[in-house]
């Protein structure tokens, strides 16, 4: 009779420390995967343009202004703040620098931050994607 209680309880926790709850996502999982854009940006002392060569729902927009950020992304640009709702596939703000400007990834690149320089130039242009940034 003991071996046979003794067999129960060894059955019963074996099956408990096999069982593996199912997997659930959690805030901190990993992003989905990076979709492919390409962008020609272009910074001039009026504002800010930009082409999209891959990956938008959008080909040229432009944002008229001196020294602001803008947010751009897979349907289009806007000032650099608040990020727009609902956002999707890639995002990130751009802020001009001294001599060319930087950008902040938010979401869909592989990148945290990059920046790119034009010293003595009036126009500041480079190619950015979900790897990095380019020169034109």
């Amino acid at each position: 009779m003991q071996i046979r209680l003794l067999s129960t309880v060894l059955a019963a926790v074996l099956m408990v420390g096999c069982h593996r709850p199912p997997a659930v996502a959690t805030a901190g999982a990993s992003p989905a995967p990076m979709r492919h854009f390409a962008i020609l940006l272009e910074r001039s002392a009026t504002g800010w343009s930009a082409h999209c060569e891959a990956g938008c729902a959008w080909t040229d927009v432009t944002e008229t202004c001196a020294g602001c950020d803008i947010r751009l992304d897979a349907t289009g640009i806007s000032r650099g703040y608040p990020p727009r709702a609902g956002a999707q596939g890639f995002e990130f703000v751009v802020s001009g620098e001294r001599e060319g400007w930087s950008a902040q990834g938010v979401h869909g690149v592989a990148w945290t931050k990059v920046s790119w320089g034009c010293p003595g130039t009036t126009t500041c242009r480079a190619r950015l994607d979900e790897t990095g940034v380019r020169r034109v």
